[in-house]
């Protein structure tokens, strides 16, 4: 069973692993989202850092490198085993990701491990989902799943919807609008528009951003 688990204070992530006992965890980002309700930085790596603090001995705690407060958790944790993964970080990365190619249909991107090194492909979008898609086949691999079972599961995600979503519309013939739709953690939706137009065998794009107004959730 996989557990998605959030922190609305100090205390949140600890019961919730009272609730539902990890024997293994993924800490994706720890970043300073809600500093208005945990009051610092530090607080906020507090609160995060009771996943790591649920895993029994022996246990699997996997850590994003690229976060540097996620790894302030990782080198705290001594009594369970930790594997870091990332794309620019120096440490010792069980999984780096590299070549992030992004594209109309999707994006591709590679997983380098110690032995072996992966083509992947996903419908979706979006650095942070290639750093989360490298986490979850650590996790997953360490705990025994099949690599290549988990790169082709990478290539049946969704996107969800107006969530780093790209969406194709005809303006007129032979041109084409392609929009990516985003939403951040404090709700604010932003949309950016990519125009391309074919001209021949070639194509000319020109590109623009604006921001909607702020949403709560």
């Amino acid at each position: 069973m996989v557990v998605e688990m959030g922190a609305f204070k100090t205390g949140s992530i600890r019961r919730l692993c009272e609730l539902a006992p990890p024997s293994a965890g993924l800490i994706t980002v720890v970043g300073d989202m809600h500093l208005e309700r945990f009051g610092s930085a530090d607080e906020i790596v507090k609160a995060k850092s009771e996943l790591a603090q649920a895993i029994p001995p022996g246990g699997l705690l996997v850590v994003n490198a690229d976060s540097p407060n996620a790894l302030r958790i990782a080198r705290q944790a001594t009594d369970c085993r930790v594997l870091l993964y990332g794309e620019h970080s120096t440490e010792a990365l069980a999984t780096r990701v590299e070549g992030i190619t992004f594209g109309t249909h999707g994006t591709r991107f590679s997983l380098r491990t110690s032995d072996r090194v992966l083509s992947c492909q996903t419908p979706l979008v979006g650095r942070p989902i290639m750093l989360n898609l490298a986490g979850a086949y650590t996790l997953a691999s360490a705990l025994g799943v099949e690599p290549d079972l988990i790169v082709a599961a990478m290539r049946t995600l969704k996107p969800v919807s107006n969530r780093l979503e790209v969406v194709e519309e005809r303006e007129s013939p032979g041109s084409a609008t392609r929009t990516t739709r985003t939403s951040s953690a404090s709700g604010r939706r932003s949309r950016s528009r990519h125009r391309c137009r074919r001209r021949g065998d070639s194509w000319r794009r020109r590109a623009s951003s604006s921001s909607g107004p702020s949403s709560s959730r």
